[in-house]
């Protein structure tokens, strides 16, 4: 029986869109799930048929999820949302914002969540918190369903453990987990979907086994082939995936985002010598940026302020690229204990298509300039910071690598 249902809690808000995001109260759907584990299943097919044959990778994930292209059609699996109790919780009440003494009593929380903020323009977002039901089951008729079904759960069990559903997914929110899963017997004993680990290093060695064992099923049915590296698009290898767990347990899930949320501000603020970079560009004569602005390689655009120069801004993005999803992403786990747990990952992908450059532009410059690597990433999870003094390991943090190898 290739037929599943879940039930799924929030660990994180689920922040999702909509045609009025912030002037309703957010809905979950069937096609939020759809892309999340669209992502998820790309990213475990390209991490073993390799990821330089897009087109291949595209008629395969197609094959799962459909596509609108007539010779594919129609999903081979099936998902349907069934009981919900689900409410929202305002940005400001999650952030604990004083809106009068303009103070967060979670900073840390409230910059990893800020698209959620209100604006001059628009109003806060909310997220939902609580619990629902999911059904996941293969379409009737569909030829090789079975090696379908198995790969759409390796791209739950993988959205579950590593990703998120929503806005700000790659950022902590949208985290969820399974708290009753029955039907298929023999892939959840297979993958279980539910967390036993207690401990940081638990959940490490649990990451690794099932990380592993997702790679085995995708293997079975399909041929290996090498990757780049950097990789094409953002692709679940041990050459081109890092992963590591805080050494730490959170007794609240709003702790563990807004302790490593406060670092994660404090690397990229002000950050040398970025700051003094695009302050040169946006007062001289110069048509390039005299560097690599580093801190791009964490995700464009990115939006410079400056007081000493009368409030200026100045936006940096790609010349042909607006937006590069970051190559880091945060996700939050519930223990079995019912602490929290703080996982990392680093994609180590093409960061923009070739001869690209950066643009920095305002209403009186357009400054280009050349893209930066992304071992940023690497600086801020493992390594100190010599000049700016303000990585995870700097501020008294320890990590665990899950191998999965």
């Amino acid at each position: 029986m290739n037929e599943l249902t879940l039930t799924l809690e929030t660990v994180t808000p689920l922040f999702l869109g909509g045609a009025e995001p912030r002037d309703k109260p957010p809905e979950l759907r069937p096609p939020a799930f759809r892309g999340a584990m669209r992502y998820w299943l790309r990213a475990a097919l390209g991490g073993v048929i390799g990821d330089s044959n897009l087109e291949e990778l595209h008629r395969l994930e197609s094959a799962v999820f459909g596509a609108a292209d007539e010779k594919v059609g129609a999903s081979a699996i099936l998902l349907r949302l069934g009981e919900q109790s689900l409410n929202p919780v305002s940005y400001s009440t999650l952030t604990q914002n004083n809106k009068q003494k303009k103070f967060y009593g979670r900073p840390g929380l409230a910059y990893l969540l800020f698209a959620a903020r209100e604006t001059t323009k628009e109003k806060e977002r909310s997220g939902l918190v609580g619990n629902f039901t999911l059904h996941v089951q293969k379409r009737a008729g569909v030829k090789d369903a079975d090696v379908f079904f198995q790969e759409a759960y390796v791209a739950f069990w993988l959205l579950i453990n590593l990703g998120g559903v929503g806005s700000r997914a790659r950022r902590g929110a949208g985290n969820l987990r399974v708290t009753n899963a029955s039907g298929d017997v023999g892939i959840l004993e297979t993958l279980s979907l539910t967390i036993r680990a207690n401990t940081p290093q638990e959940l490490a060695s649990e990451l690794s086994n099932g990380i592993k064992q997702c790679r085995e099923i995708i293997a079975k049915t399909r041929s290996q082939q090498t990757i780049t590296s950097p990789s094409a698009f953002d692709v679940l290898h041990p050459s081109v995936c890092k992963l590591w767990v805080v050494n730490k347990s959170f007794e609240k899930w709003e702790e563990a985002l807004d302790e490593i949320g406060k670092v994660y501000q404090g690397f990229r603020k002000q950050r040398a010598p970025d700051y003094q970079t695009v302050k040169d560009a946006m007062t001289g004569n110069n048509r390039t940026l005299a560097r690599p602005v580093e801190r791009a390689g964490l995700g464009l655009p990115i939006q410079f302020y400056y007081r000493s120069l009368n409030r200026e801004r100045a936006g940096l993005e790609g010349e042909e690229h607006d937006r590069r999803a970051s190559p880091f992403l945060l996700h939050v786990t519930r223990l079995a204990n019912g602490k929290y747990a703080v996982v990392l990952l680093w994609f180590h992908a093409v960061f923009l298509p070739p001869r690209e450059k950066l643009r920095l532009h305002n209403r009186n410059i357009s400054v280009t300039g050349n893209p930066p690597d992304d071992e940023l990433v690497s600086v801020f999870i493992t390594k100190s910071d010599p000049m700016n003094h303000s990585s995870l390991k700097d501020k008294g943090y320890s990590v665990i690598e899950v191998s999965y190898a």
